[in-house]
């Protein structure tokens, strides 16, 4: 088994050597529902200081590591064992940043996330990717508000966890420069 060391975006990008190529993420079958998002006291806390390491490596550039996340690459689709927490958390994150410094209309990487746990989850993030909210707008009531929201959404785990995490993120990155934090986020030499 090879290591790689990366980025969540650097994992799209053509690199040389024996790294596999990477064309999309697809959290497999087996993994549990996002737990990230959870609305529990445990878990807020988590998510805060998750969101708060995140926030302090976009915003000052200082480079953080995340662990390992192991999985097996197939035809380009990374299917990952260790690590789908963190991932779609990163995912959400890049949306977030890219919506915030009007980024959303460029062709990356990150947007090929999706869930094979369930076609739910799998449709929210291929939505969320598409989705373009005014800037002043309450995230999960505009979410829910959209036409392809589907009402069953509402009692779906994963995806109730994605808004509740969006939620925090926005909290946390409110006064932030996002152009700036996404710019160092996909920063291809950090």
């Amino acid at each position: 088994m090879k290591s790689y060391v990366t980025s969540y975006n650097g994992l799209f990008a053509r690199r040389s050597g024996e790294a596999p190529v990477v064309d999309r993420i697809e959290i497999p079958i087996i993994q549990r529902d996002y737990a990230q998002g959870r609305d529990s006291d445990a878990v807020a806390r988590i998510r805060a200081n998750f969101l708060d390491v995140l926030h302090h490596a976009v915003t000052t550039g200082v480079p953080i590591s995340l662990d390992f996340v192991y999985g097996d690459v197939t035809s380009g689709t990374l299917r990952p064992l260790d690590g789908q927490q963190r991932l779609t958390t990163l995912f959400l994150l890049h949306w977030y940043l890219a919506w915030r410094a009007d980024r959303l209309d460029q062709e990356q990487g990150w947007k090929r996330f999706e869930y094979a746990t369930r076609p739910s989850a799998r449709r929210f993030c291929a939505c969320l990717v598409e989705s373009k909210p005014p800037v002043d707008a309450p995230l999960r009531a505009w979410f829910e508000d959209q036409y392809w929201f589907l009402h069953t959404w509402q009692h779906d785990p994963t995806i109730q966890s994605m808004l509740l995490m969006l939620e925090a993120i926005h909290v946390r990155f409110a006064d932030t420069d996002c152009a700036a934090a996404w710019d160092r986020l996909v920063d291809s030499m950090a």
